[in-house]
C-alpha cells in the first residue's frame, strides 16, 4: 500500500480516511502461524485457504490420515474429484464443530480454489478459522433530498456476534451457497428494511471490493459486491428480522463527516462508503484518485472492479 507521506499536499484531505483502508492491512503481532489449506492438489490454484492455529489441538482428530503433508500444509482428499474434494470439506467442517472449535451459524458458503473453482463448502462460523474467502453484498440506500443526496443507515442490533451497535448500511449481508450476489442483496433487502422484491431488483451493482485482515474471529478474506438503490422519498425502512435495531436517513454530508472524524460504521461498511464518496465526487479529483488506488490494492493480485459514476 502507498506511504501516504509520498502523496504531498492531497494526504491531508484523505488522511482521515485512508486510516480506514490501511486497517485492513493490518496483522496483529504473535498470531500463531496458519497451516495453508488446499483440496485435491498442493499447487497454487487448489489452495481454499488456511487453518488458524488455534485449530492445532483438534487437528489430529478431525483430518484424515496423512493429510498434512510435510511442512505444515494440509491437503483434502488428494489426487481425488471435486465430489470428494467437497465431501472432504464438509467432513472436517462437522468435525470441528462437533468438537466446538468454531462458532455454529447454521448457514453455509460456496468455497473457490484459487483457480475459481467452486470445490465445496465452509459453515459460515468456521469461514475466519479456515481462511477461505467469503463474498458479500451491501446496499447503498440512496435518496435524492432537496438539500442533496441522503443515505439510510442502519445501527446493527446490540445481540449481534460481530459489531454490535455500529452502525452498517440499509442491508447486507453474506452469499450463502449456491446464492448469487445480486441474489443475496434482494434477500437481505427485504429481510433486514421491508424492501419488497419489486423495488429491491432495482439495485444496480457500483462497485466489487476485497480486503484481507485479521480479527479476534480469526482471517477475514472478503469480497465486498456493493449495489446503489435511489429509493422513492416516502419509502420508509423497517428491521424487519430484527438484525438492525433502527434506521435514520441521513444526508450523505454527514455520513461523510462520521467517516472521516469516527469510527461509528463497522469496518468494511467505511470501505464501501469511501467508494460512494469517490463516485459521488465528495473528495477532489486528487484525492478520489489515491483512495481508488488505496482501495484498489486492499487484496494482493486483486482490483476494485466499478460501474461508471453513480447516482445523481
Amino acid at each position: 500500500m502507498t506511504d501516504l507521506s509520498t502523496l504531498g499536499p492531497v494526504a491531508e484531505e484523505i488522511r482521515p480516511f485512508w486510516r480506514h483502508i490501511e486497517r485492513v492491512h493490518y496483522t496483529p503481532p504473535g498470531l500463531a502461524p496458519r497451516r495453508p489449506l488446499y483440496i485435491g492438489s498442493m499447487t497454487a490454484d487448489a489452495r481454499i485457504g488456511s487453518l488458524d492455529g488455534r485449530l492445532e489441538e483438534h487437528l489430529k482428530n478431525c483430518l484424515p490420515p496423512n493429510a498434512i503433508k510435510a511442512g505444515g500444509a494440509v491437503v483434502l482428499a488428494e489426487g481425488m474429484g471435486l465430489a470428494e474434494g467437497a465431501q472432504a470439506l464438509r467432513d472436517l467442517c462437522m468435525a470441528l464443530l462437533d468438537v466446538e472449535a468454531g462458532p455454529r451459524f447454521g448457514e453455509w458458503f460456496d468455497v473457490f480454489n484459487e483457480a475459481g473453482n467452486l470445490c465445496g463448502e465452509v459453515e459460515r462460523g468456521l469461514v475466519p478459522l479456515l481462511g477461505t474467502r467469503a463474498r458479500g453484498a451491501h446496499l447503498n440506500g440512496l435518496v435524492k433530498g432537496p438539500g442533496g443526496m441522503q443515505l439510510w443507515v442502519g445501527t446493527r442490533s446490540r445481540t449481534k456476534r460481530l459489531d454490535p451497535g455500529l452502525l452498517d448500511h440499509l442491508a447486507a449481508g453474506g452469499v450463502g451457497a449456491g446464492f448469487s450476489p445480486l441474489q443475496t442483496m434482494v434477500k437481505e433487502a427485504g429481510e433486514e428494511a421491508g424492501l419488497p422484491p419489486e423495488l429491491a431488483r432495482q439495485v444496480r451493482p457500483s462497485a466489487v471490493l476485497h480486503y484481507q485482515l485479521n480479527r479476534p474471529e480469526g482471517l477475514r478474506r472478503d469480497e465486498i459486491h456493493c449495489y446503489d438503490l435511489v429509493l422513492p422519498g416516502d419509502f420508509i425502512p423497517q428491521p424487519v428480522d430484527h438484525e438492525v435495531e433502527r434506521f435514520e436517513l441521513m444526508p450523505l454530508s454527514e455520513v461523510f463527516d462520521r467517516v472521516r472524524d469516527t469510527d461509528d460504521f463497522k469496518f468494511n461498511v467505511n470501505l464501501v462508503l469511501i467508494d460512494l464518496f469517490i463516485r459521488q465526487g465528495l473528495f477532489s479529483a486528487e484525492g478520489g484518485e489515491a483512495l481508488r488506488a488505496a482501495l484498489a490494492g486492499m487484496a494482493p493480485g486483486t482490483e476494485t472492479k466499478q460501474a461508471s459514476g453513480g447516482p445523481s
